[in-house]
C-alpha cells in the first residue's frame, strides 16, 4: 500500500486527563465514517482551529475524499458526539450524542459547506452507541457473471423488503438506535418509541446492526463477556424484539467490539477482544418428540 496523503488537525496545547488512557470505555473518542458518495464525516471534541481547548463539546465536520484538507462544519453540540451514520444514498447524516440527542442533517442545495437539520429528537438520559437508518428496499450489487463486461453493466439494482412499509408498500423513512443502558429506540415521522433489549436492563458496551433482505434488523450487542442478539421487527408503533442465541466467551477472550461483515447481511459476525473470531448465524429446524408436539400436557393425580 502507498500512502497518498495524511492530514492532521491543529494540536491542542493540553490534552484532557481522561484521554491519556486509550482503553477507558467511558471516554468518547473522535469517530469517522465515509459515505457511498466519498464524503468523510468525522467528529472532534473541539473546533479544528481551537488549540487552547476553549470549545469543548462535540463538533462534526465533513470533507471530500479527494480534498480532505478542505473541511466544513456540519454542527456543534454541547455534549460529545457518540454516533455518526450515513444513509444508504449518502445524502443524510445522522448525529447522536451521549445524552440521547439524535439529529439528521442534509446538504443545502447540494453544497458541501452548508448543512440543514431536517429532524431532531431526544431520548433523555440515554447514551446512544449505535444508530442506523431504515432500509429503503433498494440494494446495489456487483454481479460477477459477466467478468468481461464494463463496470456499469455489472452493477445491478436488487429490490428487497424495506424495514418499514407505508401506504402502497412504499418504504417509510426512520431511524433505529441502541443505547448503553440496553434500550432500542425508533424514530418514525418525528415520533419516538423505546423497547428494552432484555427484561433486565444491562450495560451495553458495543453494538452492531445488520439489515438483511427480509426487512428485519438484527442487533448484536455486548454485555460483560457475553455477546447477545435480537431480531427486531419495525412497525408503525415501534420495535418488536425476539431474542437470538447468545455467545458466552471465556474471560480471557472478553469481547471489546463487534461488527457484521456486511451491513445488509447477518451471516457472519466478527467479535474482537483478546482475539478476533468470526461467528456464523444460522437457523435450523430441530425435530420435536411426538409427546411434546400434541399441545399442553396435563398430569392427573390418583
Amino acid at each position: 500500500m502507498e500512502l497518498i496523503y495524511s492530514m492532521r488537525r491543529k494540536p491542542l496545547k493540553c490534552e484532557p486527563p481522561h484521554f491519556e488512557s486509550s482503553t477507558d470505555p467511558e471516554v468518547t473518542r473522535p469517530i469517522c465514517t465515509i459515505s457511498c458518495a466519498n464524503i468523510i464525516a468525522f467528529s472532534s471534541p473541539t473546533e479544528l482551529t481551537d488549540s487552547d481547548g476553549a470549545t469543548w463539546g462535540g463538533h462534526v465536520y465533513v470533507c471530500d475524499l479527494d480534498t480532505p484538507w478542505d473541511s466544513h462544519k456540519v454542527a456543534s453540540t454541547t455534549h460529545p458526539v457518540s454516533v455518526l451514520e450515513w444513509d444508504s444514498e449518502g445524502k443524510e447524516l445522522l448525529v447522536a450524542t451521549t445524552v440521547g440527542d439524535v439529529s439528521v442533517f442534509v446538504q443545502k442545495e447540494y453544497l458541501l459547506n452548508e448543512w440543514t437539520c431536517i429532524s431532531s429528537v431526544s431520548f433523555p438520559g440515554e447514551n446512544i452507541i449505535k444508530a442506523v437508518f431504515f432500509t429503503t428496499g433498494h440494494r446495489y450489487v456487483l454481479s460477477d457473471k459477466k467478468p468481461d463486461a464494463p463496470i456499469h453493466e455489472k452493477i445491478q439494482l436488487v429490490r428487497t423488503t424495506p424495514t418499514l412499509k407505508g401506504f402502497g408498500g412504499v418504504a417509510t423513512p426512520g431511524v433505529c438506535v441502541v443505547t448503553a443502558s440496553g434500550v432500542v429506540g425508533t424514530v418514525i415521522d418525528g415520533v419516538t418509541s423505546t423497547e428494552s433489549l432484555r427484561t433486565q436492563r444491562d450495560k451495553v458496551t458495543a453494538a452492531a446492526i445488520a439489515a438483511p433482505h427480509n426487512g428485519k434488523l438484527i442487533i448484536a450487542y455486548i454485555t460483560g463477556s457475553v455477546v447477545r442478539g435480537v431480531s427486531c421487527s419495525i412497525t408503525a408503533r415501534g420495535a418488536s424484539l425476539q431474542p437470538l442465541p447468545a455467545l458466552c466467551l471465556p474471560p480471557h477472550a472478553a469481547p471489546a467490539t463487534l461488527t457484521w461483515c456486511m451491513r445488509d447481511d447477518s451471516d457472519s459476525l466478527v467479535v474482537a477482544g483478546g482475539s478476533i473470531t468470526m461467528w456464523k448465524l444460522t437457523e435450523r429446524a430441530y425435530p420435536v418428540h411426538k409427546l411434546l408436539s400434541k399441545g399442553e400436557i396435563r398430569l392427573e393425580g390418583p
